[in-house]
């Protein structure tokens, strides 16, 4: 009877032992972490979609900084101000950490050429708190106005800065010639002159576009309106002053004037053909010889590149509206809905205010017919 009873605690122990021996060994499921160290670089008020690469399971998404970007549980994000920080997305037991910059988006206003030692104040033209800093203020200083001061010939750029915003200025600095003044005011101080000259373009604080009208205003104590010439290769054409009701003219201002007197000098209109960088000259007249009076310097710039480029702008800041399964017409909408947002639509738009021309995008006006043109070229873009 012994003898059974151990053969079957025998047996049963063999059979246990086979059997666990057989079982695999329960393990806890490794953790996973993965950093990408290239940055999401993003611009204050832009959003960005981390997409979640086809992975069906369902993800928890986390920002370091909610202040400097925020995240939905969809993977969207959008920048509220700049700085640096990471987001995570969160799947099961696997983390997947994105680095995130958040910068101001910068606004180029173009080229300002300054006589050495001229000073100028810039305008950005915009509200609240602007805080202004010269890359090397040993070539042009800047103070907290914005009032910028050439010191030494170079380039340098000075940039204004906005809670959202870097609004981006080259300032060129040059020796004067003996009849400059650069766009700055300096007057010539040749003894051959009997009168004094200096050159102002209006309208010019977002920068001077080619095919758009500016006022020229020549101020000089030179009584007579004959009595000097402009000349320059580089300007299209004259505008008739005639054609604007803010030209502040001393007198009646007749039908097919080019150039007008006004409060300390004369004033003409006149357009660029081209862009780049352009020279007028005025030329006073003695005795049926003209004589250089004074050249003025400014930078003219691309009306076409500009514009291409504010375009792309608008398509970059709303691409994560526009979706692989929207129709065109659906884009078009959106489109439309987007010029209603940024432009005042008018029924027809007002240039008879020569302070108020400029490039359309600047402007922020247009008529039914612009914005239906607008909206056709967003459309092409996005084909």
């Amino acid at each position: 009877m012994r003898k059974s009873r151990g053969v079957f605690m025998l047996t049963f122990l063999l059979v246990l032992s086979l059997t666990l021996g057989g079982m695999a060994p329960v393990t806890q499921a490794k953790k996973k972490v993965v950093r990408y160290s290239d940055p999401i670089v993003l611009y204050v008020g832009q959003s960005h979609k981390i997409r979640n690469n086809g992975n069906k399971k369902k993800a928890r998404w986390v920002s370091g900084k909610k202040s400097v970007v925020t995240v939905t549980q969809k993977g969207k994000l959008t920048a509220k101000k700049v700085g640096k920080t990471t987001v995570t997305m969160k799947i099961y037991s696997s983390k997947y950490i994105f680095k995130v910059e958040v910068l101001r988006r910068p606004v180029k206003k173009g080229t300002v050429n300054l006589m050495l030692g001229a000073k100028k104040t810039l305008k950005p033209g915009v509200k609240g708190k602007v805080t202004w800093k010269s890359a090397d203020s040993r070539i042009a200083s800047v103070t907290k106005s914005g009032k910028v001061t050439a010191k030494k010939v170079g380039k340098v750029r000075v940039t204004a800065t906005t809670k959202a915003k870097e609004y981006q200025y080259m300032i060129a600095v040059y020796a004067p010639d003996a009849d400059d003044n650069a766009g700055t005011g300096t007057v010539s101080t040749a003894k051959t002159k009997k009168y004094s000259y200096k050159v102002s373009l209006w309208n010019t604080d977002n920068g001077v576009y080619n095919g758009c009208p500016y006022g020229l205003f020549i101020e000089t104590d030179n009584p007579d309106p004959k009595g000097f010439e402009i000349r320059s290769t580089d300007i299209s054409r004259y505008v008739l002053v005639a054609n604007y009701t803010d030209i502040p003219a001393q007198g009646t201002v007749d039908a097919g004037a080019v150039m007008v007197r006004v409060s300390g000098g004369y004033l003409c209109v006149v357009e660029f053909d081209t862009p780049g960088d352009k020279t007028i000259s005025i030329y006073e007249k003695q005795d049926g010889e003209p004589l250089l009076g004074i050249n003025y310097h400014t930078t003219i710039q691309d009306y076409q590149a500009a514009e291409t480029a504010w375009y792309q702008r608008q398509l970059d800041t709303n691409k994560d509206n526009l979706t692989d399964d929207m129709t065109q017409e659906e884009k078009v909408e959106l489109f439309r809905k987007l010029v209603d947002q940024v432009f005042t639509v008018v029924e027809q738009v007002d240039d008879t205010k020569l302070k108020q021309t400029g490039p359309y995008w600047i402007t922020k006006v247009v008529d039914a017919a612009q914005k239906e043109a607008i909206v056709k070229r967003f459309e092409g873009m996005v084909k």
